[in-house]
């Protein structure tokens, strides 16, 4: 054995892995011996580790797997248990410790059938086992197999006369039973076999007819029995002696050992009452909502409720004097059915709860009548007086001071654990006070108010008027309860057993000292203040019930009258506040929280959520103002200093919000909600790898969290990746599918695959769930643009701007496609200083594009160009260029395609693939428009499939793999379904060489146009965050307009046949011969629809979007000229080249 425990223990007890013992070099015997010799030892942990490895050794021995089975037991592992128990039995069936061990796991679940089931096999196997026959002796007695149990018990003490537990059990049965006798006979029986069994001493001294020998006395009130004795156990002795303290009427010692024995009991099991009180105050709000059900004279159903040890065993015992009458004694049957309504309701499935009652008593009885002392069902007052038709409820109460004693004095086997405290049981005795006042007002006819003190000063007149009240005939019998020979198991078992007497009236002076928190807490005037109190708050706690459920119009109606009488509780600002602000009443929601800080300043929470309302309407530096007092008050807050980094977001601080973000993330690593903030902020910044990282990383925190989903899938969408991107946001949906913003999100992917058809139906569905979405309506305006209903973008965008009137992306949305029919009003608003106010960098980028969009209609072109010049300062200040990485870019596979220049272009592939490259702006939309005239051609769109495939190819795992078969099968997932297919991504200039050498059938049509025309075009054009950062500057767009045409023109060389050069300008001036010449060279056959291209059904969902739907014409040619001083830095790096010395001459 010492070789073994030389090393660390393989399992802590909760089953973590630490260190593997060697268990090699020894024989399977010896580890069996080492694993039992542990066990016996007390030493669990090696005990286990020794268990386990035999197990998974495939060593079959009883012994192990019975008791390897018992640990898990103790581990509350019951399925592990069992499963290892019955694999035993299998093995073993002759191993009785195996049957006898499983009977006790199964009773100990509950599962009593199959408890009496295997404990009578293993009887059968070994009919001289006793702790076979004690198993089943207990788990007859909980069937109310009586004389069944005292068969079995008395046949283990037979066998074993030793055996404590087994005289201990049948002491209680015979106790319950009222036969006091016999339940002391071997109750003294068990203390004499183990002089500190524990247990034992509190059932005996709670028998008032125990006359206890000095010897058993003196050993009871000794040191030497709390010796190695654990804390329930000490707790049980305390008690004890308590119990033969007051029988001697020595109340100040009874009242010093109460005293210890609850203060242990408190310290086991700690008398939290929040659930208990708030339990109580749901169920009273709750009832409200349901609708009465019928009501008739016939009674099936009996609630006894109250307070434990207020009378109502003695009130049960009188109600059962009548044959007809079971009683189903203390069994929550109630609550359990009506959780099991709740979840019908929530699968909807048709019930009652009525019904379901009636159908779960029907397993234990068919009773005509029945009662039930689940004394909690007080909570479920107005649930039974609504909803169980064809009930009577009677309230059992008596003084107060005597109720809490006894529940003091009681040492309850399971739950109350308030008991433990007076005071703690005093507030649960006020609540529940309170609570069934309020219930007796409102159902008066169905509650009988059954008062103990009364009924043991007057028996007669109160216990006729209880059996009037029901409506049952009269009987003697009603006046001996006593004589009721039914089984008792509760804490009153043995007071019920005598005729009814006034002894337990007042005992509570006899503890005036102990009971002073009580005294303070239920006396007639905290009482009424705290039920003033109750109502006081009754109506903002509805607020709040609705307010959960989501029926937020009503929690919104009480909140406002909790308002208006002036209800000044913190969680109403909160709640009323953050109400308005989630129904879009910004306004509103910020009054009710600057009413709240003005009652409580230094609130963190108020402050903090004012500054999301400020965050949400744009004013940042109000926020930013809020927000910074919240961090004084609580600088360590995650959730404030979330909100901070979103608000610095918002003032494009990045790298600060940056700061404060990850701040939040170390004071709750686990939060995903941080981690996805975080990602976003990297998003901004340009990291799309992180944020994608971070993404995955908040995803495997927390599998189920959507938002983490639809924020991944715009990164993936940033990324280029569509599909994925498709992907992860349909899983947000799925997992949150009320989210309008997931909608929101999909919609652009769907742009994005060109499928405007699903995108339009996607963003009405976030329309749907959120109609103040500003950002809905805008998309949907971009989308019914891109499909050419130009009227109905304009409205859409316009309804964008009602909801938002500081949406400065929608102005110039409306800028594209209203210009020269723009709303005055709306007008008057984006030319004023008033929304530049509280403005993001891109946010006033925007505005100023589209300052300049209406100029430029109305041929202001001074002011345009001023306008312009602004909107891409800002722009600039926010994405830097991406000129130099472009051109680096290029240059670097014009190098790598050079590898690939003798590689055969031949293939038998079916498929034509025409790549249009070029600067943007350069015509391309139109002459996708003028090649999607062909049926046979399936418009890809500006999708980067060829990057993406080119990445694979390179790939050394997929080197079997042509780029062509990679490009071809990424098209599939775009539902290519046509023999030609166009790809519109522009910067495939880049990969023209490679194009030409890898990818079989290809052409490459490059357009361009007049230089200036172009660059112009570029800085005008405003594109989104997701590249073209060039654009912002007319240098740099310059540069790479010289770096695309000197490339181009390289590939041209090498690849004559395979580029076709497309000139705008000829284009436009001559559509007949330009377009004839083109379609000659694809080798089309001509078709005079190629003609009118503005006519095509295609959606288009790029820059031109709105100029592709006019007729070809010249009108943008030349357009330079009006902006040529703006253009100078332009002109001043072209004209370098011979080719363009006069690019600026007018």
């Amino acid at each position: 054995m010492k070789e073994i425990i030389r090393k660390k223990y393989i399992y802590t007890i909760d089953g973590k892995l630490i260190e593997s013992l060697d268990f090699e070099g020894y024989s399977e015997n010896e580890l069996i011996e080492f694993g039992i010799s542990f066990h016996l030892n007390g030493d669990i942990i090696n005990a286990k580790s020794c268990y386990i490895y035999l197990v998974e050794a495939d060593i079959k021995n009883p012994s192990v797997f019975t008791n390897y089975a018992a640990i898990l037991q103790i581990e509350n592992k019951l399925d592990d248990a069992i499963d290892l128990y019955i694999k035993s039995i299998n093995y073993f069936p002759k191993f009785v410790d195996a049957y006898s061990n499983l009977g006790s796991l199964y009773y100990q679940m509950g599962e009593l059938n199959k408890a009496k089931i295997i404990l009578k096999k293993g009887i059968k196997i070994n009919p001289n086992l006793a702790s076979l026959y004690n198993n089943l002796g207990i788990t007859l007695k909980e069937q109310s197999e009586y004389d069944e149990a005292i068969k079995y018990l008395t046949k283990a003490i037979k066998l074993d006369s030793k055996y404590a537990d087994a005289n201990y059990n049948l002491g209680i049965l015979y106790k319950d039973l009222g036969d006091f006798k016999k339940a002391i006979n071997y109750l003294s029986n068990v203390i004499e076999i183990s002089p500190k069994y524990s247990k034992a001493y509190l059932s005996i001294t709670e028998i008032k007819q125990f006359n206890p020998k000095e010897d058993c006395i003196k050993f009871l009130f000794s040191k030497e029995i709390l010796v190695n004795q654990n804390e329930k156990s000490k707790s049980n002795i305390f008690f004890a002696r308590a119990n033969i303290l007051h029988k001697r009427r020595k109340y100040f010692d009874s009242q010093s050992s109460l005293n210890i024995a609850n203060d242990i009991k408190a310290k086991l099991d700690p008398p939290i009452i929040n659930p208990i009180l708030e339990k109580s105050r749901y169920l009273y709000l709750e009832s409200d909502h349901y609708n009465q059900s019928d009501l008739d004279n016939k009674i099936e159903f009996i609630f006894i409720v109250g307070m434990p040890r207020c009378g109502s065993t003695l009130l049960e015992s009188i109600l059962t004097r009548n044959n007809q009458i079971f009683d189903l004694g203390e069994k929550d049957i109630l609550e359990k059915s009506f959780y099991q309504w709740k979840q019908n309701i929530e699968n909807n499935i048709d019930s009652n709860l009525y019904t379901i009652y009636k159908q779960n008593i029907l397993k234990i009885t068919e009773a005509n009548i029945t009662t039930n002392k689940w004394l909690y069902n007080y909570q479920y007052t107005g649930v039974i007086s609504k909803l169980i038709k064809n009930s009577r409820i009677i309230y059992c109460y008596r003084n107060p001071l005597d109720n809490i004693l006894s529940i003091y004095r009681a040492h309850f086997a399971t739950g109350n654990h308030y008991a433990s405290s007076i005071r703690e049981c005093s507030k649960v005795y006020l609540n529940h006070q309170i609570i069934m006042d309020l219930y007796k007002q409102k159902y008066s006819d169905l509650i009988y108010s059954f008062d103990y003190d009364a009924l043991i000063k007057n028996p007669d007149k109160e216990i006729k008027s209880l059996i009037e009240w029901i409506g049952f005939n009269w009987m003697d019998e009603y006046l001996t309860p006593h004589l009721n020979y039914r089984t008792v198991s509760t804490a009153s078992n043995v007071q019920v057993r005598e005729p009814i007497n006034k002894k337990s009236l007042d005992g509570w002076k006899n503890y005036k000292m102990m009971l002073g928190p009580a005294m303070r807490i239920v006396n007639k005037d905290n009482f009424v203040k705290e039920k003033c109190k109750f109502i006081q708050t009754n109506i903002f706690k509805k607020a709040v019930q609705f307010h959960d459920n989501n029926n937020i119009e009503k929690a919104k109606e009480l909140y406002q009258l909790c308002h208006n009488n002036n209800y000044n509780h913190i969680d109403l600002f909160l709640r009323y506040g953050g109400i308005l602000f989630e129904n879009n009443e910004y306004i509103l929601s910020l009054n009710i929280y600057k009413e709240g800080i003005k009652t409580y300043p230094k609130s963190a929470d108020l402050l903090t959520n004012i500054s999301i309302v400020y965050l949400m309407i744009g004013k940042y530096l109000k926020a930013k103002k809020y927000i910074e007092d919240s961090l004084y008050i609580n600088p360590d807050s995650a959730h404030t200093n979330s909100v901070y980094a979103s608000i610095l977001k918002g003032l494009n601080q990045f790298a600060k919000a940056r700061r404060y973000i990850e701040k939040s993330i170390s004071i709750d690593p686990k939060n995903s909600k941080y981690i996805i903030d975080l990602a976003s902020i990297m998003r901004d910044i340009g990291d799309l790898n992180s944020a994608l990282r971070l993404c995955l990383k908040a995803i495997d925190i927390t599998p189920e969290f959507s938002e983490a989903y639809s924020i991944k899938g715009v990164i993936e969408r940033d990324l280029g990746d569509f599909l994925q991107a498709k992907k992860s946001v349909l899983k947000a949906i799925k997992l949150n599918p009320s989210k309008g913003d997931y909608y929101l999100n999909l919609s652009a992917i769907y742009i994005d695959l060109g499928d405007l058809g699903i995108a339009e139906q996607t963003i009405k569905k976030s329309i749907s769930i959120n109609s103040n979405s500003s950002e809905a309506y805008l998309n949907l305006g971009n989308i019914l643009r891109d499909t050419g209903r130009i009227r109905e973008s304009q409205e859409s965008i316009e309804s964008a701007i009602r909801i938002n009137p500081k949406l400065a992306k929608a102005y110039y949305a409306l800028s594209v496609v209203a210009s020269s029919s723009f709303n005055k009003d709306i007008l008057n608003i984006l030319f004023s200083d008033e929304i530049l106010k509280d403005q993001s960098l891109i946010s006033l980028s925007h505005i100023y594009f589209a300052r300049s969009n209406i100029q430029h209609s109305l041929s202001k072109y001074n002011d345009s160009q001023l306008s312009l010049t602004k909107a891409n300062q800002y722009k600039m200040n926010v994405f830097k260029s991406d000129s130099d990485f472009l051109i680096q870019k290029s240059q670097q596979l014009m190098a790598i395609s050079n590898t690939y220049y003798n590689q055969s272009n031949i293939s038998n592939n079916q498929f034509n693939h025409i790549f249009i490259v070029g600067m943007p702006r350069s015509g391309s939309t139109l002459l996708e428009s003028i090649l999607n005239m062909n049926k046979d051609v399936f418009d890809l769109g500006e999708t980067n499939i060829l990057e993406n495939s080119f990445e694979e190819y390179n790939n050394k795992n997929v080197l079997d793999k042509k780029l062509s078969e990679i490009y071809i099968q990424k098209m599939n997932h775009n539902r290519i379904n046509s023999s030609i297919s166009t790809d519109k991504w522009l910067f495939n200039y880049q990969y023209a060489g490679i194009i030409c050498s890898l990818i079989p059938n290809s052409r490459i049509i490059n357009c361009y146009r007049h230089p200036l025309d172009n660059i112009l075009s570029i800085y005008r054009a405003n594109f989104d965050n997701r590249g073209n950062h060039f654009s912002s500057s007319l240098e740099e767009t310059a540069r790479l307009y010289l770096e695309q045409e000197d490339t181009i023109l390289k590939y041209k060389s090498k690849f004559p046949s395979n580029i076709y050069m497309l000139n705008y300008d000829k284009l436009v001036l001559n559509p007949s011969y330009q377009i004839r010449k083109l379609i000659r060279w694809l080798g089309w056959e001509w078709n005079n629809e190629y003609q009118f291209p503005h006519l095509t059904k295609r959606n288009i969902s790029t820059a031109s979007s709105v100029q592709a739907r006019s007729p070809i014409n010249s009108k943008s040619l030349g357009g330079w000229i009006n902006y040529n001083e703006l253009l100078q830095p332009a002109i001043n790096i072209l004209s370098k080249r011979v080719k363009y010395k006069d690019i600026g001459s007018i």
